[in-house]
């Protein structure tokens, strides 16, 4: 049930979307960035998303986390996504490095007793 669907996606996104179905089991998808950075640097972050019957008080949610070697900085940032039965929406936010780190965590979070969701055009900018 959690696949990638060419049928869904954010218009003007890329071709397909990321579908995670709601079985009461956490389910992730990450992706990490090998890029070291120091504290005070700015990073924003967007992801689309759209649900189906996601039941409320569902972890549907977007996190961003940095990393020394295997070792957290600082607490992730997140921002948690309508639960129900929604359209595409985005969920954009920024979070400032806690410290000196070598990787960039990004993560998508479902664990849900039923419904869908699909995740589609994520983004992570460094500020100037």
């Amino acid at each position: 049930t959690d696949k990638r669907d060419c049928r869904v996606r954010v218009a003007g996104g890329s071709r397909c979307s990321l579908k995670l179905a709601g079985n009461r089991k956490v389910k992730t998808a990450t992706q990490t960035i090998l890029r070291s950075g120091a504290a005070d640097e700015h990073i924003t972050f967007s992801l689309w998303s759209k649900a189906s019957r996601v039941p409320a008080g569902s972890m549907y949610k977007v996190e961003v986390q940095f990393f020394n070697l295997t070792t957290p900085v600082g607490a992730s940032a997140f921002k948690q996504f309508t639960t129900g039965t929604h359209d595409f929406e985005q969920l954009a936010g920024s979070v400032t490095a806690p410290g000196p780190y070598t990787k960039v965590v990004f993560k998508i979070t479902l664990k849900a007793n039923g419904g869908a969701a699909w995740f589609d055009d994520a983004a992570l900018s460094w500020a100037p």
